[in-house]
């Protein structure tokens, strides 16, 4: 009886037109252009005014006596500024590379390097983010979890018996309130700090009165009666080329933050951050949105893709905002 082929050698492996593996994150998944409002401007610094918050926190208002004059009130103000700073990243297309793969479906380099450029340019800015406003010693009001009973400034950790959360942060909003008139509208909690608040009993047993069987962030928004509870979820590698990847969450799991972030800025608008968007020299692409500029270099018989951003993530009130650290053991 004649031999039959083997599999391998009655079809030849070829590469799959529909199906390539890429680990691209989902933009949902950074905090950075989501958090504190973003403000267009036409230079890399300038100066903005404010205003001292007592004036506006007291009355001077009584009686006029007859013939007298109404108390006269005044206020101070002072000046802050912004200094955005460019970044930017190039990824090149050499000829041989684009002939090379001439005709192949799977792998368009213009498309595939636009893509890479654009990772890295939101896993930036949640760094960024998190080196200006996720961490120690940023804002006037912190708290830490412990795991016993809480002092001053202290919370009982959330995954400790007899904690509760949605009464500390009621608490911490209500603190905020009281001391500069704007309460928290926004809150970013760590992963570790969201996977623990939506087990938790005491969230589950409330859920119980509602419709609502199953706790999502808009739930958890309506909740804690904030406009949006943000979790952020991009992650890094901070393992230079050529060694082991070392990859993990960008922002701390264990940590939260609630602010106060105005819905729109414009004069006489107070918010705790405030990202300056240059761009007057990256038009559409400061912040927000990745400029993408493409052009030509003969001499190396390459083509280059740049993204550029520019910005400078700011904290403009220091005492709209409040860091709880350790909030989960």
């Amino acid at each position: 009886m004649p031999g039959q082929p083997t599999p391998s050698q009655a079809h030849f492996d070829r590469l799959l037109t529909n199906y390539s593996l890429m680990y691209l994150q989902d933009e949902r998944r950074f905090v950075a252009d989501k958090v504190f409002p973003i403000l267009p401007v036409q230079n890399a610094s300038d100066q903005f005014r404010t205003f001292g918050k007592g004036a506006f926190m007291r009355s001077g208002m009584g009686p006029r006596p007859l013939g007298g004059k109404p108390n006269v009130i005044g206020f101070a103000t002072g000046f802050d500024a912004y200094a955005a700073i460019e970044q930017a990243e190039r990824a090149m297309i050499d000829d041989r590379e684009r002939k090379n793969v001439s005709g192949d479906p799977t792998y368009d380099p213009e498309r595939v390097k636009t893509r890479l450029l654009t990772q890295h340019m939101m896993i930036q800015r949640d760094i960024d983010w998190a080196t200006k406003y996720f961490t120690d010693s940023v804002w006037t009001t912190e708290y830490t979890g412990v795991a016993g009973a809480p002092a001053a400034t202290q919370i009982r950790q959330w995954d400790q018996a007899a904690s509760t959360p949605v009464d500390d942060i009621d608490q911490l909003k209500e603190a905020q309130l009281e001391t500069t008139g704007y309460e928290p509208n926004v809150i970013v909690m760590g992963r570790k700090v969201w996977r623990t608040f939506k087990n938790h009993p005491d969230v589950i047993d409330r859920l119980k009165t509602t419709d609502d069987k199953m706790l999502t962030l808009d739930i958890a928004a309506r909740l804690l009666e904030v406009d949006k509870v943000l979790v952020p979820g991009g992650v890094k590698n901070i393992a230079v080329e050529g060694a082991d990847d070392n990859i993990g969450f960008i922002l701390a799991k264990d940590k939260m933050l609630l602010a106060y972030a105005a819905p729109e800025v414009g004069l006489e608008v107070p918010t705790a951050g405030l990202t300056f968007a240059w761009q007057g020299l990256v038009p559409d692409g400061g912040m927000r949105q990745a400029a993408i500029f493409r052009g030509r270099i003969d001499d190396q018989y390459s083509d280059w893709i740049d993204i550029k951003v520019a910005y400078d993530m700011k904290k403009v009130a220091a005492d709209l905002a409040v860091f709880v650290k350790s909030v989960v053991a």
